[in-house]
């Protein structure tokens, strides 16, 4: 036997083992993939080219009435010698142009499998932390960069168990889209375009607390949120120019003041302190206040 025969034999066993654990394996039927048929005729591959996208199967079937085989260097596959009727199948997970033969017949037939990437959808949120009321902008691209295409926005807010779709945008000349959004508490969000899905991208959310001086020693706090925040207890706080830090003076009990406009909630309650006037003086929410669907945050500062 000629040595250069002998070699190619030899990657063709090669190939063989590589390839075994997907030869002649059912395909799952819970992929979302696509599934490319080709028939190996007397007359060769049909069709002879296929295009696919990554992560694409194609299934090879003999129709011939003697054995095939099906072989690709670029590829790394090799199926086992195939009977009249039976498959071999191979899942693309790269991109690019794979050249394939069947080397038990002569003069050899070929064919080519190209391998697409996959479309894909980015979404970005900017800014990532904002004030109940609020915007942030979110934004991407699709991979063709096509213009006047629908990508669908969902949302998952804080207690949800699943997505919601919230709205469309349309891609621009580059393949760019943006969308502004009012996010109620912390919120993770999802573009999907076609059967592409993005990364989600999560917006925190600090409530909107306000702090009014109604006379003298007598204080009014609002906390403006998706929730009531009624029975938590807020800080009161001076500044302590010395040490440069804000001091605890006292807890401030919230109730519901029923003035919210679904879906705001606002909390709070009208208050006495007998610190001296001239003090600057806010408030401030903890995270155990605030808990697992906002931030902390803390109110604009006046003087007492």
């Amino acid at each position: 036997m000629p040595a250069a025969r002998f070699r190619g034999m030899k990657k063709i066993a090669l190939l063989i083992t590589f390839a075994a654990a997907v030869a002649l394996a059912p395909l799952s039927s819970g992929s979302t993939a696509a599934t490319v048929q080709v028939s190996i005729t007397a007359a060769g591959f049909v069709p002879a080219t296929v295009t696919v996208k990554r992560g694409d199967t194609v299934v090879w079937t003999n129709a011939d009435t003697r054995n095939r085989q099906v072989v690709s260097q670029a590829a790394a596959f090799a199926s086992p010698v195939l009977r009249p009727t039976q498959t071999f199948s191979f899942t693309f997970n790269r991109a690019g142009r794979f050249r394939y033969e069947d080397p038990l017949v002569s003069p050899r037939q070929r064919g080519t499998v190209i391998v697409e990437a996959a479309d894909t959808v980015t979404l970005a949120a900017e800014p990532k932390i904002v004030r109940y009321g609020r915007s942030t902008v979110l934004s991407g691209r699709i991979s063709t960069a096509r213009a006047n295409e629908t990508v669908s926005i969902f949302s998952q807010r804080c207690r949800d168990t699943s997505f919601t779709k919230i709205g469309e945008a349309k891609t621009e000349a580059n393949g760019t889209w943006t969308f502004g959004t009012k996010p109620l508490d912390r919120t993770s969000f999802r573009a999907q375009w076609g059967s592409a899905n993005s990364d989600p991208a999560l917006v925190r959310v600090r409530p909107r607390i306000t702090l009014a001086k109604l006379a003298s020693h007598r204080y009014r706090v609002r906390v403006f949120a998706a929730q009531s925040f009624a029975g938590r207890s807020v800080s009161f706080q001076r500044w302590n120019a010395v040490r440069r830090v804000w001091v605890h003076v006292r807890w401030v009990r919230l109730v519901d003041t029923g003035l919210g406009i679904d879906p705001t909630v606002i909390s709070g309650r009208n208050f006495r302190s007998s610190i001296r006037p001239g003090r600057r003086v806010r408030i401030r929410m903890g995270p155990t206040v605030a808990g697992t669907c906002y931030l902390p945050n803390s109110s604009n500062a006046i003087f007492s």
